[in-house]
């Protein structure tokens, strides 16, 4: 009121009516943009919805624990994957325009990764059924390992908010911010592969029998081994490869077998929580009321996930097998796509 009254006094003086009205639109727009600074809502519930592409690497792996395993297993690889998740959160905004603010909340992921394994032939200490240790062979013979799996992850999302306006109606925000990862779980969904399992004992030592709870394990092959591979097999004549020679002695209790598959399967596995990763949101904002906004843009999310695998097995003497991400010991994961959402004002 004072700095109105003022204006209309100096309008007076300096000359009529004309400058009173001048004076009075002036007020009225100064006061119309203080109004509608009043009325522009600092804190803003948010729920949305997101969608695209996930990519993984598995740069540390563990597939047979501690073991003495010799071998070469090549690393596994994400061939490819989606995902599809929800949001929900709160903005604060600071300031008269309210153009800087805060963003919390919570993300839920749900993503589907399709991993390669491929073929590989290794060597490691077992334990068999009768509690006698030795050498266990395995062979990929399916040439690869191709699985499906789903993951779950939950994560808190934490974001610096900048927005900046592009029109009456239209405003364009950037959110860059960390993620603090909950959890990440995976679940077998389906597999393929096939294995020869193949085994030594060796007997330099002690006899040439096995006994219960004997050590025969030897960290190299020895001329006191029994082997029982498909190699020794056909130096002694078998014409099938050694296949009956494995399978027989498979049905009398020992770890071997010719093209075997999995029995059943390992399907779960959970990744150490309390990670954290970044997450990057591009997106316009449409005003389509005082208290609500629809939203659309980009979302990218990057997290690196770890978890111990000492005595993994991908495929064990009892026929299991063990989802690849069990064996994996450090995982990253990148997911970009889509989000939609809607805002509505609390105050």
């Amino acid at each position: 009121m004072k700095k109105k009254s003022i204006i209309i006094v100096l309008a007076v003086l300096l000359g009529g009516s004309s400058a009173v009205n001048a004076a009075n639109s002036f007020n009225s727009i100064d006061t119309s943009i203080t109004s509608a600074t009043k009325q522009q809502p600092r804190l803003w519930f948010t729920i949305g919805a997101t969608g695209g592409m996930m990519s993984g690497s598995m740069p540390s792996q563990n597939l047979y624990g501690s073991s003495n395993a010799t071998g070469i297993i090549p690393t596994s690889g994400v061939t490819g994957g989606s995902y599809g998740g929800v949001t929900a959160g709160f903005k604060y905004f600071f300031g008269k325009q309210r153009n800087i603010g805060i963003g919390l909340g919570v993300l839920y992921t749900s993503m589907q990764a399709n991993l390669v394994q491929d073929s590989f032939h290794i060597r490691y200490k077992e334990t068999d059924k009768w509690g006698s240790q030795f050498a266990q062979l395995l062979t990929v013979r399916s040439g690869n390992i191709k699985e499906t799996d789903n993951l779950q992850m939950l994560s808190i999302p934490l974001t610096l908010i900048l927005k900046i306006p592009v029109s009456e109606k239209v405003t364009f925000e950037l959110e860059p911010g960390i993620l603090y990862n909950v959890s990440l779980n995976s679940k077998l969904k389906s597999e393929s592969g096939v294995y020869d399992l193949e085994a030594e004992y060796d007997f330099t030592g002690s006899s040439s029998i096995p006994v219960n709870g004997g050590n025969y394990f030897n960290a190299t092959t020895t001329s006191n081994a029994w082997l029982i591979t498909r190699k020794q097999a056909v130096a002694h004549g078998s014409t099938d490869g050694g296949s009956a020679y494995l399978n027989t002695l498979q049905s009398q209790g020992f770890s071997v077998g010719s093209m075997v598959t999995p029995t059943s399967t390992n399907n779960n596995n959970t990744f150490k929580a309390g990670t954290i990763g970044f997450i990057f949101k591009p997106s316009f904002i449409w005003h389509i009321g005082k208290s609500s906004n629809l939203g659309a843009g980009m979302l990218i999310t990057a997290s690196s996930y770890s978890q111990a695998s000492s005595n993994y097995r991908i495929f064990d003497r009892n026929m299991v097998y063990n989802s690849i991400f069990g064996g994996v010991t450090k995982m990253n994961v990148v997911n970009v796509g889509f989000t939609i959402s809607y805002e509505h004002a609390i105050f």
